[in-house]
């Protein structure tokens, strides 16, 4: 219940991002885990799959094989070369499974050919210059609060029960979270003994991707959600711990009902804070939200409406309203010679084919057109200062200013949303300059 009511785990449960996904599937690996303590040998090949699921769904999780390997090597009721084969059955499943999901869809689907080029493919999320790299104190920096933010929402109007304002509630949660924390290290010695596989996958899964996200994009709460999980495990098993304390009946009774009370009051604070009425939430002025509701103010759902289809707004869309767009990214795709393929420095060339997507795109419009619908343009498409432009540009490997010089040639009208302009109608001029 206490996962369930995380803000980052409640909020992106309904979002088409992945980290849920990333969340759950390694949960699932950690559950196939437990039954190897039992379990015949050969079952490890089960876990291995798991985890190529689990991987699948994120890079990212390639970060739990210390945990998981961990995890069996703290079966000390099984023998020594019991957990040799466990071990070495889970890592060939993960490392075969793995690389064959990523060699077919990098040589079949992404054409790349050589190692190079399908190893550069692989790793290309480390040739954003806007992910990554950033220094420990400076990551921690940003990342403190959103370490917060994956379990409360940064915001909410009002109070949330007289007299709790939204700062009590936060300290609040802190202190029993830094309470739980002391509890588990002053009995570290019983957990280590009593639960030795939960607290060391836990630990390991904490200390990978705590650090990572500092690094790697530590603002985003998107991904603390996964490391949630392990925290409300450590924090179930010393809660569990705390009421089975005293051999007494009357005080073993007045404990655990002391601690079940504290527990459901924290259970309670988690959910009446997240919630949220939508009635009483101020409009907002940033993410996808605002832009969904601009574009289903104006935008019918048989007009055309032109994205880059480099960033999420594609995924809310098809999860939030069905509409039809074009994805510049899945449009110049086509357009890619696939037997040319053979480096990070190939690009889409319209030399190197015989259809000219420029005019090819030309007729979508007309056709669009001549049906008497509308074409919009996402601001991301034809604005030079907007950061996903650029990102457009390098991803696809276009001439620079190209594709804003081509939407250009045709009348751009400004649709304004609430002081925001998040898109344009596109108008067919007569006498356009063709290009």
């Amino acid at each position: 219940m206490g996962l369930s009511f995380t803000f980052s785990y409640w909020y992106f449960s309904t979002s088409p991002g992945v980290r849920i996904l990333a969340t759950v599937s390694p949960l699932m690996a950690w559950y196939v885990l437990t039954f190897l303590k039992k379990a015949r040998p050969i079952w490890a090949v089960v876990l291995g799959l798991a985890h190529t699921f689990a991987v699948l769904g994120h890079q990212t999780n390639l970060l739990l094989i210390p945990a998981f390997l961990l995890g069996l090597w703290c079966l000390h009721e099984r023998t020594v070369w019991d957990r040799v084969k466990m071990s070495l059955y889970y890592l060939m499943i993960l490392v075969a499974g793995v690389l064959s999901a990523y060699g077919f869809v990098g040589r079949f689907v992404y054409y790349k050919k050589t190692y190079e080029a399908w190893l550069w493919w692989v790793f290309a999320y480390f040739h954003v210059p806007a992910w990554g790299g950033y220094e420990a104190s400076a990551g921690f920096q940003q990342g403190k609060f959103a370490m917060l933010q994956a379990f409360l929402v940064k915001s909410r109007p009002g109070n949330v029960a007289p007299p709790f304002t939204s700062e009590t509630a936060q300290t609040l949660f802190l202190y029993v979270v830094l309470a739980l924390l002391v509890f588990l290290l002053f009995r570290f010695g019983h957990h280590f003994k009593e639960n030795r596989q939960v607290v060391w996958v836990s630990l390991l899964w904490i200390s990978a991707f705590v650090p990572f996200f500092v690094w790697w994009e530590p603002w985003n709460i998107e991904f603390w959600v996964s490391s949630t999980a392990p925290c409300w495990i450590l924090m179930g098993v010393v809660v569990s711990d705390l009421s089975r304390q005293w051999r007494n009946p009357v005080l073993h009774f007045a404990n655990r009902s002391l601690v079940l009370l504290i527990w459901t009051g924290i259970i309670a604070l988690l959910f009446f804070y997240n919630f949220q009425d939508p009635g009483q939430k101020k409009k907002p002025t940033q993410g996808p939200k605002p832009i969904l509701e601009a574009i289903d103010w104006k935008v019918n759902p048989d007009d055309l409406l032109i994205l880059t289809g480099i960033n999420t707004i594609p995924l809310y869309i098809d999860r939030y309203q069905k509409r039809r767009y074009l994805s510049l990214r899945s449009f110049f795709k086509k357009y890619e010679p696939k037997a040319g393929a053979e480096g990070p420095s190939t690009v889409p060339e319209t030399k190197k084919t015989h259809a000219d997507p420029w005019k090819d795109l030309m007729g979508v419009l007309d056709q669009t057109w001549k049906h008497h619908r509308k074409v919009w343009v996402m601001v991301e498409v034809v604005d030079e200062n907007d950061p996903w432009y650029g990102k457009f540009e390098r991803f696809m490997r276009l001439p620079m200013g190209q594709l804003s010089a081509f939407f250009h040639q045709y009348d751009l009208a400004p649709v304004s949303y609430n002081g925001n302009v998040y898109y344009y109608e596109l108008k067919k001029t007569v006498g356009s300059k063709k290009q």
